[in-house]
């Protein structure tokens, strides 16, 4: 079919000249060759007339190449590994593969079975310089026979069947990647990865679950926080969070501070350790350090404080917070908390504030209370807080970060601030 249409191509040609009254004024041998304007079994015979002799050469090899895509569309069956219906494959090679019999040389040559086509080959040719008596303007013919046997079809379909599985085999592993992700680097991959899949997938169905899943893999960006670690004088460490779970980000952190000299980040394992000199503070001042991480096109902020006497006291709220409240509507009532602290020194101590910046609520949760801290080691604080809180975004059933602080007063009614965030669970 495709040779007739060259043929009927090359006709339409010939009669256009005649009626245009073109003149050969040079040609590249004395004769037109025999195999112009034929079909030849395990050749493709193409031809193109441009203004430029080297376009016209060119359009010729892009007739080859769309010969050739052509070709392999017609003779593609489904992959016995692929639960894509029939039709749907076939169709859908059509479609992708006649989105590459438009496009210029070098994007036709990227893709990967076609890469050995080359006008190397061309076993023969013939051109034409010709005048249009009428305008004077000058065209060129040019026409070439190229080798194809049947025997190299076979080989482009071999090769077009085993790409596509090695892509199909991508989208597959992302797949399964998404349900354990361990670094923002594997998010980055994945996003850059779905969307080279998404444009090759000639299929709706595969094309599709690209798409959503790369729309899946950027909505994690939003899903990341930081998790303070520990606050201990001189370093705070850090973590990225996804999931309830810790990541690695290879990315160095920015840090601002006003007060806080000398300050280093350190990366070690899934944290990064701040480093800190904080000997020029004043306990009356607010030292506060600012650390940013660039991901996925947001800026993630994290502030952790230093009390420049924080070492007079060793309490760090650890492992999750419990939050269980009576849900009516969007309306939380009767908020019970439930958090560990662990707490490394004999000294008494008060507890008479806690703050709660909850995700999915309209407002931070303050619990103003009166909670004495006599014993080392690990131990547990519950309480019920009476407010009315509006929820925005449920938080069932999944693992999220929270932050706030403490307020503590030490034997001297000295007050601290430990700042905290822990992942929590929550009944709403």
């Amino acid at each position: 079919m495709k040779q007739i249409l060259l043929l009927l191509i090359l006709s339409t040609l010939d009669i256009a000249c005649c009626m245009a009254k073109i003149k050969v004024v040079e040609r590249s041998a004395k004769k037109m060759p025999m195999w112009v304007n034929t079909t030849q079994t395990n050749y493709i015979i193409t031809s193109a007339i441009t203004e430029d002799i080297e376009k016209a050469k060119n359009e010729c090899m892009d007739n080859v190449r769309k010969y050739i895509i052509d070709a392999v569309a017609q003779n593609v069956q489904a992959f016995s590994k692929s639960s894509i219906k029939q039709e749907s494959v076939n169709e859908g090679i059509t479609q992708f593969l006649d989105k590459y019999s438009y496009t210029s040389q070098t994007q036709s040559a990227n893709i990967p079975y076609l890469t050995g086509i080359s006008a190397s080959k061309v076993e023969d040719f013939y051109w034409e310089k010709r005048l249009d008596t009428k305008t004077d303007e000058i065209s060129y013919l040019y026409c070439i026979k190229y080798p194809f046997p049947a025997l190299e079809l076979k080989k482009l379909i071999s090769a077009f069947k085993k790409y596509d599985e090695e892509m199909n085999a991508k989208l597959v592993a992302l797949e399964n990647d998404y349900v354990e992700i361990k670094s923002v680097e594997q998010i980055n991959n994945a996003v850059s990865n779905l969307g080279l899949l998404e444009n090759y997938f000639f299929d709706k169905v595969r094309k599709n679950t690209a798409s959503t899943l790369r729309q899946n893999y950027r909505q994690l960006y939003e899903q990341i926080g930081i998790r303070e670690v520990s606050n201990e004088p001189g370093a705070c460490i850090l973590a990225l969070t996804l999931r309830g779970n810790d990541i690695q980000v290879s990315q160095r952190p920015a840090l601002k501070s006003e007060t806080l000299a000398q300050l280093q980040a350190v990366q070690d394992s899934v944290s990064w350790k701040i480093f800190y000199d904080y000997s020029t503070c004043d306990s009356d001042e607010e030292n506060v350090a600012t650390v940013s991480f660039h991901i996925g096109g947001r800026v993630l902020r994290h502030q952790f404080f230093v009390d420049v006497d924080q070492d007079k006291i060793q309490m760090f709220p650890c492992k999750e917070v419990y939050l269980t409240a009576v849900c009516q509507d969007s309306l939380l009532t009767s908020i019970v908390m439930r958090m560990n602290l662990n707490v490394g020194q004999m000294k008494p101590l008060k507890i008479y504030s806690i703050t709660l910046v909850v995700p999915g609520l309209d407002k931070p949760i303050i619990i103003e209370k009166i909670f004495p801290i006599n014993s080392k080691g690990m131990q547990t604080i519950e309480t019920t807080i009476p407010v009315n809180i509006v929820v925005l975004e449920s938080q069932y059933g999944r693992r999220n970060l929270l932050k706030g602080h403490l307020e503590v007063l030490d034997g001297k009614n000295n007050i601290h601030r430990v700042d905290f965030s822990l992942p929590f669970k929550a009944n709403w």
